[in-house]
């Protein structure tokens, strides 16, 4: 449900260039794990569809904590060229200083957003449960969130993925 191959995909298109399955766009599998949630969810689901979107966009829109293993993640996304308009900041004083990210210990932006897995996401699913919903509900409102609070592990679309931006160099 993760990810398949393009429509135009065939079994022989990496024969004249097999480095092109692992960098550039020939590597890049359609994002299916949405779609498979909203199938689950048309059959199963009680609450609006919007509702379990909410959590997710709220976590998004606010900003989070972000842990150090999703920092290291990060910064071995930058050293492979990442770039984007995700604003990352971070406290100095609770890491070793190694890092690129300064001056604060949460993570906003419009765009797009990294966080870690603390927990909410597990609130988020028993909300949509004692709010009526099925249990296909809160796996989708618990997918949505993972897709905000840990994108290198999870996500809509799969993939393991990080666009970011320093706000103290102003970089990407």
């Amino acid at each position: 449900m993760r990810e398949t191959a393009p429509l135009a995909a065939s079994q022989n298109m990496y024969e004249n260039n097999p480095d092109a399955k692992y960098d550039g766009a020939l590597s890049i599998g359609v994002p299916r794990e949405l779609a498979g949630l909203h199938e689950a969810w048309l059959k199963h689901g009680q609450l609006p569809w919007r509702t379990l979107f909410q959590p997710a966009i709220k976590l998004a829109k606010e900003g989070f904590v972000v842990s150090l293993y999703l920092e290291s993640a990060i910064v071995v996304c930058l050293t492979l060229g990442g770039s984007s308009s995700v604003w990352v900041v971070r406290d100095e004083n609770k890491h070793d200083g190694k890092l690129q990210f300064e001056d604060a210990d949460i993570v906003q932006s419009e765009q797009a957003v990294v966080a870690l897995d603390d927990g909410r996401c597990s609130e988020i699913g028993v909300s949509m449960l004692s709010q009526g919903g099925h249990a296909v509900d809160a796996a989708v409102a618990t997918t949505l969130c993972l897709g905000v609070v840990n994108p290198s592990a999870n996500g809509i679309g799969g993939g393991s993925f990080m666009i970011v931006r320093s706000s103290s160099s102003s970089t990407t």
